[in-house]
């Protein structure tokens, strides 16, 4: 699994890994492996790691699974090419996602959705 959002949205809060891993009650072992992306993330954590680093659930998620294509044009429009490739890469990830990360894929799915 790729790397996430939790090492952007620590580093915005002026945390250390080891002053997170505090704040969300892990070792700073358990913490490293959540932010590496090699552990999961349960509904539980997001929402605590939201309070501690005062972000969206969207601003841990999106950067986890979001493809990496963005459909929209220069003039906002939706870019028939591009969506196609954006399409095309969500499915490609689906395919070997667990459940947790295929619903964190729809949440940045909804979230890349929402951005001009």
């Amino acid at each position: 699994m790729s790397e996430n959002g939790l090492k952007a949205a620590r580093l915005r809060a002026g945390l250390t890994q080891e002053k997170a891993a505090e704040a969300l009650g892990l070792t700073k072992g358990g913490y490293i492996k959540k932010e590496q992306g090699s552990r999961g993330m349960g509904d539980d954590f997001i929402r605590k790691a939201c309070e501690v680093f005062r972000v969206k659930p969207e601003e841990i998620l999106v950067e986890m699974n979001a493809p990496s294509v963005n459909p929209w044009g220069p003039q906002g429009q939706v870019d028939p090419e591009k969506l196609a490739s954006f399409v095309a890469q969500a499915k490609d990830r689906l395919a070997s996602l667990t459940e947790l990360e295929a619903k964190n894929l729809v949440l940045a799915l909804i979230s890349a959705s929402r951005r001009p």
